[in-house]
């Protein structure tokens, strides 16, 4: 987005995997605990919320 509230599209709009290193541990984490499962996406807007909100991971998803 720009700061006048407009959205563009991005120079690079690929999807690109998210690499569990130290310039992006914080983004990985999250991806693999809350977002995603393997290669798709974990579930709604709102199930990954609630996962935020309770701190339940994704891991503790599937042991239930």
């Amino acid at each position: 987005g720009r700061a006048d509230g407009i959205w563009i599209r991005s120079r690079q709009d690929q999807w690109n995997r998210i690499k569990t290193n130290v310039m992006n541990r914080q983004q990985a984490a999250l991806a693999q605990d809350y977002f995603c499962a393997g290669d798709t996406i974990a579930g709604s807007r709102d199930d990954m919320l609630r996962r935020l909100r309770r701190h339940d991971t994704l891991t503790k998803d599937l042991t239930r």
